[in-house]
C-alpha cells in the first residue's frame, strides 16, 4: 500500500511518500519533503505550483490513499483556514483526477494514535515519528505529513514500530 500524507499550506506544505509492506509489516519511506511557494506571486500561481509539484509526485510513486489534516474553522482566524482550503482543494482535485482515495484525520486523532493523548504537543508528536521511523525528521510540516500516515496505519491495525 502506497500512502501520500500532506500537511498542507499555501505557503509551505509537508509531504511524505510511504509504502506499507503488507506481507513483512514494514514501513519504507519513500520519500519525504516540502512544497514551496512565496507570497510573492499571485494566488493562481501558487496554486498551479502546488499542483505541478504534487502531480510529479503522484505521478512517480502511484499513492493509492492521500491523507489530509481535518481542519477546524477558527473565528479568530477564518482568512487563514480560506487560504489553507485552496491548497488542500488543490491536492484533492489531483486524487481525483488519479483515482486515489483521500481520507481526513484530525489532529485530535493523530496525537492520540502515536502518543495516546489527543493534546499531545508538537514536538511530542516529532518525537514518535523520530521513534518509529528511526531517523531525524528536518521539519515540522514533514513531521506532521509523517504523523498522518503513522497514525493512519495505526488505525488500519497494520502498524508495527
Amino acid at each position: 500500500m502506497k500512502i501520500l500524507a500532506v500537511d498542507p499550506a499555501l505557503s509551505t506544505s509537508g509531504f511524505a511518500v510511504l509504502e506499507f509492506d503488507e506481507k513483512n509489516k514494514k514501513i519504507y519511506l519513500r520519500e519525504a519533503g516540502l512544497v514551496k511557494t512565496t507570497s510573492k506571486n499571485s494566488l493562481p500561481d501558487r496554486l498551479r505550483k502546488i499542483y505541478e509539484k504534487f502531480k510529479e509526485i503522484i505521478d512517480k510513486y502511484k499513492p493509492e490513499i492521500l491523507l489530509l489534516e481535518k481542519f477546524y474553522t477558527h473565528l479568530r482566524h477564518p482568512l487563514t483556514v480560506a487560504m489553507l482550503s485552496k491548497a488542500k482543494g488543490i491536492l484533492m482535485l489531483l486524487a481525483s483526477q488519479n483515482n486515489i482515495e483521500v481520507l481526513e484525520l484530525s489532529t485530535t486523532h493523530v496525537k492520540k494514535a502515536l502518543t495516546g493523548k489527543g493534546n499531545a504537543k508538537k514536538y511530542q508528536i516529532k518525537r514518535m515519528v523520530e521513534f518509529f521511523l528511526k531517523k531525524k525528521i528536518s521539519s515540522q510540516h514533514i513531521s506532521d505529513a509523517l504523523a498522518l500516515a503513522l497514525a493512519y496505519l495505526n488505525m488500519k491495525k497494520c502498524f508495527v514500530g
